[in-house]
């Protein structure tokens, strides 16, 4: 799990994944121009459209769901600005789901990766984890 302060310096990162991932949120874009605006990274850095493998679903504006297939480079293998959490693309998927909230000021990603013996595990993981997202709180810490 990783977790943005949108108010802070997390903003910068923040708004390259906000941008690829909540295109057609206008408030999420509105942010996106501020900070692009701001002039404090490349322009480049704010891609217009999600990876091409990557599967997204929305269950409201400000909550997705992603899978990206094993083998792929996509939100769920991508660096994120934090070398720590970098997962390369594998043999296995990845999958997980990303929040935006502006009343916490914050955007989270939980990303998960199991062997297909552990898949019940991953699914669960990311049920809980959307339910509580989606009344803008987090189940893992």
């Amino acid at each position: 799990m990783q977790t943005w302060a949108l108010d802070t310096s997390g903003r910068l990162a923040a708004a390259s994944i906000i941008a690829r991932l909540f295109r057609h949120s206008a408030r999420a874009q509105s942010f996106v121009a501020q900070v692009k605006r701001e002039g404090l990274i490349p322009a480049e850095d704010f891609a217009a459209s999600p990876y091409p493998a990557d599967r997204l679903h929305y269950p409201s504006d400000l909550v997705v769901e992603f899978s990206t297939p094993a083998g792929n480079r996509g939100i769920g293998t991508e660096k994120l600005f934090d070398a720590g959490h970098l997962l390369q693309p594998s043999r296995l998927a990845v999958r997980g789901i990303a929040a935006l909230s502006f009343d916490d000021d914050r955007l989270v990603i939980v990303r998960v990766r199991v062997p297909p013996n552990l898949e019940p595990v991953g699914t669960e993981i990311l049920r809980l984890e959307r339910e509580c997202l989606m009344t803008g709180a987090t189940c893992i810490n």
